[in-house]
């Protein structure tokens, strides 16, 4: 990011967000990835970031974002992720982005591609539930006398 940190930041901004207003995280996220920066350049400052925050409806993170709250957990959760192992999977570490698990399987194709990228997802969420289970059968009870 040109000396700037701007993935961290960014990270940062993201855990702000989802820490004080987890309902509009989703719609930040999206307003980011609309909104990135060209690879190597200096990437948005704390103030658009906030800008950012502000559209997807969330306010007062900007001492969050400023001081940059969670940058630690940020560092030593990449730190993990590039040593590994990663938990509940069979992905040593990670090599690059974007690595997408989903219950431990790892995501090979297109990002581009949200077709095949929403078969995988319901794929591998489903393999999480067995089906081994019979669902009961609604029992019928008398009617009360009275």
């Amino acid at each position: 990011s040109a000396g700037t940190q701007y993935s961290l930041r960014a990270a940062n901004a993201a855990a702000c967000v989802a820490d004080s207003s987890p309902d509009n995280f989703w719609a930040f996220n999206s307003a980011l990835f609309a909104d990135q920066p060209a690879e190597g350049s200096e990437g948005l400052t704390d103030e658009q970031l906030v800008d950012i925050a502000s559209t997807a409806g969330v306010t007062g993170i900007s001492d969050c974002i400023e001081d940059q709250e969670f940058s630690g957990f940020i560092q030593a959760a990449t730190d993990r992720a590039k040593t590994g192992p990663i938990p509940g999977s069979t992905v040593p570490n990670v090599e690059g982005t974007p690595t997408i698990l989903v219950n431990g399987r790892q995501y090979t194709g297109s990002i581009r591609d949200p077709e095949e990228f929403r078969a995988f997802v319901l794929q591998a969420s489903s393999e999480t539930y067995s089906t081994s289970t019979p669902t009961p059968t609604p029992t019928t009870s008398a009617p009360a006398e009275g």
